[in-house]
């Protein structure tokens, strides 16, 4: 936790459910049924301790051209529209849903 920086996980992953605790080194388990409630028990509240961050960004060009090229080619199942910018900006799309239509055509 003190050298973590950049890398640190988000308080989902901590030892304690979510509970922001400052002194790590007296940390109980945090574990209730109100904190589940608050935090885990919605799906709108899963995708940012299941994809972090990154994920969650909306798409933007940089994500785009991070993953076009290789998508591109590896396409089979035609899920890429042909401006992926434009397409994923209106339907909502964030970085993760590009990572998911590259793991369908590895699948596949």
């Amino acid at each position: 936790m003190k050298n973590g920086g950049d890398l640190l996980t988000s308080d989902h992953w901590n030892h304690n459910l979510g509970l922001n605790i400052s002194d790590f080194s007296s940390r109980k388990t945090g574990y209730s049924d109100d904190l589940f409630e608050t935090n885990y028990s919605q799906l709108k509240l899963m995708p940012d301790p299941w994809i972090g961050e990154t994920g969650m960004k909306v798409i933007d060009e940089a994500a785009v051209k991070r993953y076009e090229s290789y998508l591109r080619k590896i396409d089979h199942l035609g899920l890429l529209a042909e401006d992926i910018l434009r397409y994923g900006q209106s339907n909502g799309w964030r970085e993760a849903d590009l990572g998911s239509i590259l793991d369908i055509n590895l699948i596949a």
